[in-house]
């Protein structure tokens, strides 16, 4: 497998945060993705709920094609709304669900709670599925998001973890990690057969993530300001 060093002398404008970037199967930067992410901010910015929103799916995870949907997860925190403003907020994600952008990418919006002291529960119960869900929704705030609480929401969620042990956060790092690199991982074949080899070496898809995970693993550690060897 080669390794990180390798991959970044190969591929040095994919250092850092630029592993992040959304690129096509063709190795291609999704250059749409900007001015969608921005119309979708657009909508819910007059929301108090709203968080702020990351890419997911083919568009986030490199191999979408001509006229892929464009997947967004939109994270919100309904702990003190109304029942009206809940009802609002999502007839409005209910509303771009589905249209179209620029005439041919199809918008595709998944409710994420980021509600902190829910992650805490989830994180500390013994339930792989309350973990989980806990992971999905810590990856989406810490992943390439924008939104007027997501930096706010990164505070609140590094303080409240803050006291954890080293162990407990690695579980954490890990269950992080773990949602943003194994779907990659789990359409390893089907990556290959569709992305340049030209643009990803074979080496790092056989072994999917072994660069993905190693920044994604630095990135959670940073953001969280864990006290913790990557």
């Amino acid at each position: 497998m080669e390794s990180v060093g390798k991959y970044r002398e190969r591929f040095p404008e994919r250092i850092g945060e630029k592993l992040f970037q959304p690129f096509n199967k063709d190795g291609e930067l999704n250059d749409e993705l900007p001015g969608a992410a921005a119309y979708v901010e657009g909508v819910f910015e007059k929301y108090p709920e709203f968080i702020g929103l990351t890419y997911v799916g083919s568009k986030a995870l490199g191999y979408s094609q001509l006229g892929s949907d464009i997947d967004f997860a939109v994270m919100h925190d309904y702990t003190d709304a109304k029942k009206e403003n809940v009802r609002r907020f999502e007839s409005a994600r209910r509303r771009v669900d589905g249209m179209k952008f620029e005439g041919q990418h199809e918008f595709h919006l998944f409710s994420v709670p980021v509600v902190p002291s829910e992650i805490v529960r989830e994180l500390a119960s013994g339930n792989e599925y309350s973990r989980a869900h806990a992971g999905w929704a810590l990856a989406a705030l810490l992943g390439p998001a924008r939104g007027p609480q997501v930096r706010a929401y990164r505070e609140q969620i590094a303080e409240a973890l803050h006291s954890l042990s080293p162990a407990d956060k690695q579980k954490v790092v890990d269950a992080v990690v773990a949602d943003r690199t194994i779907a990659f991982g789990d359409r390893t074949r089907k990556v290959q057969e569709r992305i340049a080899t030209a643009q990803v070496p074979k080496e790092i898809l056989a072994h999917p993530g072994a660069a993905r995970v190693d920044l994604w693993r630095k990135r959670v550690i940073k953001l969280l300001d864990f006290d913790i060897t990557p």
